[in-house]
């Protein structure tokens, strides 16, 4: 993801981008592999987006050397398009000396030296309060993630529940036979019919002590349909009983799958 803060810049992006590529949104998106994203004023989820944040989905893998070519390419876009933008409007207010900060996920500057494309991605569980990544909302009519949320009881066990975009996922929470259900906002099943209740799928109940079930749980977030795409972990409690146990099971979840963010609730 690479969100764009500057109020002259985000001020009728869209409009400006398609003047200064000479071709529309789309086929922009489609010449550089990316999906432009405009947020509302919703953080429905609460992982941490802001209103009316823009930006974009770039379709590379930052952890090898031909994904972060094409972000430092698609920055470099970005900076044309800054430029442009200086040098046409002089109602932008845009410096000459303007300065691009490029951080990663952990809010730590990304290594963009000439030659060196790697960097060291990682997810610093524990802090309080975490820094959220998910801050550019999907280009989705719901504007919703797919968020998983991590339930650890002090008896050993972890109850595993999807809420947010998962209709996009349906064929495959059916296909492992996960079942849906209606709940309220204290978490009470309700009917469907009930105000204000959402939707979820939720997995059986599993024990932190046996490792079939743990993998299980770690199979269905790795298979084709979730793997890969855009979702975020929320960890709602952490078991005082068994704070070693609940501790590796979520650093193998987050290791395995590549969680793309860790909430602590």
């Amino acid at each position: 993801m690479l969100s764009i803060r500057h109020e002259s810049l985000t001020y009728m992006m869209k409009q400006n981008l398609d003047a200064f590529a000479e071709v529309n949104i789309r086929e922009l998106e489609e010449r550089w592999q990316v999906l432009y994203a405009s947020n509302n004023e919703h953080d429905t989820d609460q992982v941490g987006q802001v209103a009316y944040l823009k930006g974009f989905y770039i379709r590379a893998a930052l952890f090898d050397e031909a994904g972060m070519a094409t972000v430092k390419n698609f920055i470099a876009y970005i900076d044309a398009f800054v430029r442009h933008r200086r040098e046409t409007d002089a109602r932008s207010r845009i410096p000459t000396d303007v300065k691009v900060v490029i951080t990663n996920y952990t809010n730590l500057d990304l290594e963009f030296e000439p030659d060196v494309l790697g960097h060291e991605a990682e997810i610093h569980a524990g802090q309080e309060p975490m820094q959220a990544v998910l801050k550019l909302q999907p280009p989705c009519q719901s504007r919703r993630f797919l968020v998983v949320d991590f339930d650890v009881g002090s008896d050993g066990k972890v109850k595993v529940d999807f809420s947010g975009e998962t209709y996009a996922y349906r064929e495959h929470f059916a296909s492992f036979n996960v079942p849906g259900i209606y709940v309220d906002a204290s978490g009470g099943v309700v009917e469907r019919d009930t105000p204000d209740c959402e939707y979820i799928r939720t997995l059986p109940e599993a024990s932190l002590a046996d490792e079939d079930q743990v993998r299980w749980i770690i199979d269905f977030l790795c298979a084709k349909g979730i793997h890969k795409t855009v979702y975020a972990f929320r960890v709602v409690a952490q078991a005082p009983g068994d704070a070693t146990a609940a501790a590796a099971f979520l650093a193998k979840v987050f290791l395995e799958t590549r969680g793309v963010q860790v909430l602590v609730a």
